[in-house]
């Protein structure tokens, strides 16, 4: 507040019009000197401003919260003559009461005066809820057949979800489904301000059905070579891992596999599109029926020496195919060195030099996978 003290006489040295502004922040008293007009009389009086605090306005709601799109009506207390500062939404600025449609969160402010004749003020800021308040998420947007999947809800109070297949019925902000085939799932939740808003999500499912063929399942080696062609037939994959047994594994979608010794091969083809993953898995039966034993009472397997101390020939005639495994070894049993032997219409001849190796005894080896057939050579 500013108070003006009028001066009835000139102020000594006081050269502005006869009164003086003043601006005081509590109750006080000035004294004013003065000197009468001609007289050289001096005269002092005082004045007393008393200062009082502006009566504070209260807007009632005092914390509004409404939802995008509604209209709510403010009124204030404790002063007359309003003036509400223009704002947003705000349909008059002058009156006790008025009514707001902001389109986002927006404070007003409105001026009066109270009953000591001071201004004052207040405002209040009204919170719009948007109408998109509502957010639903997925633990992912696509799954394979049979799998969970979480669903959350966030931004309400209360929270309904709409009867789904595979939907876990819950009225809490997270829930699971397991759904069969792709799925659209909705929930409605209400503010605290009773605002309403829906969101909706869609989950994709997918299948993967593996498959394979093969071009054998069953081998004898005494008449085949043991290869085999494996054929995907997995819709949609992207990846393969196929597991033909004993260590052995392939990452190709049509791989090529040779067998070489008997015996029962579960074979495992894993297959992904990315989302599923999925396996199944088939047999290869090998057999062999050749004989070792028949070939070595009849004479058919001979080892010999090839003239020099340390080099030895093999011979090994069958009157049908046969698939051998041939391996060296010396007095430890550590392996030299390993081959195939795959008999046919002609015999089969190979040259054994264990001059490269130290004199002492070694052990020939040929096995069929079921039967073995040893022969000692001697490098002295």
């Amino acid at each position: 507040m500013v108070a003006r003290a009028i001066l009835g006489a000139p102020v000594r040295g006081w050269t502005g019009p006869r009164g003086l502004w003043l601006r005081p922040d509590r109750p006080r008293r000035r004294p004013i000197p003065v000197t009468g007009p001609g007289s050289g009389c001096g005269h002092t009086t005082s004045v007393t401003v008393e200062v009082r605090a502006p009566a504070p306005l209260r807007i009632v709601p005092q914390a509004p919260k409404i939802c995008a799109g509604q209209t709510i009506p403010l009124e204030v207390e404790g002063g007359k003559a309003y003036l509400w500062d223009a704002a947003p939404g705000l349909n008059t600025v002058a009156g006790k009461r008025v009514s707001v449609q902001p389109l986002s969160t927006t404070s007003y402010t409105v001026w009066a005066i109270d009953s000591a004749g001071c201004e004052t003020s207040g405002s209040v800021t009204v919170q719009v809820i948007p109408s998109d308040f509502l957010s639903l998420s997925a633990s992912a947007a696509r799954i394979c057949a049979g799998e969970e999947v979480f669903l959350e809800a966030r931004g309400a109070d209360r929270y309904t979800w709409q009867e789904a297949p595979g939907l876990r019925t819950a009225n809490t902000p997270r829930t699971s489904a397991r759904p069969e085939q792709s799925q659209t799932y909705r929930v409605t939740g209400v503010s605290e301000a009773g605002c309403v808003d829906s969101a909706t999500l869609r989950v994709e499912v997918r299948r993967m059905e593996p498959d394979f063929e093969m071009s054998a399942g069953r081998i004898d080696l005494a008449q085949e070579s043991g290869q085999v062609q494996f054929t995907d037939l997995s819709p949609g994959a992207t990846r393969w891992l196929w597991d033909f047994g004993r260590e052995s594994s392939s990452e190709r979608q049509h791989p090529v596999h040779i067998f070489t010794e008997p015996g029962i091969y579960p074979i495992t083809l894993r297959v992904s599109d990315g989302v599923c993953t999925r396996q199944v898995q088939k047999e290869v039966v090998v057999v062999n029926t050749s004989s070792l034993e028949e070939l070595s009472d009849a004479g058919r397997i001979e080892v010999v020496e090839a003239g020099q101390k340390g080099r030895f020939a093999l011979k090994v005639e069958s009157p049908r195919q046969m698939l051998l495994r041939l391996r060296l070894m010396n007095d430890e049993g550590a392996e030299l060195f390993a081959s195939a032997l795959r008999l046919g219409a002609r015999p089969y001849q190979q040259q054994i030099d264990l001059r490269n190796y130290p004199k002492g005894t070694y052990h020939l080896q040929l096995s069929d996978g079921v039967e073995v057939y040893t022969r000692d050579l001697e490098y002295r």
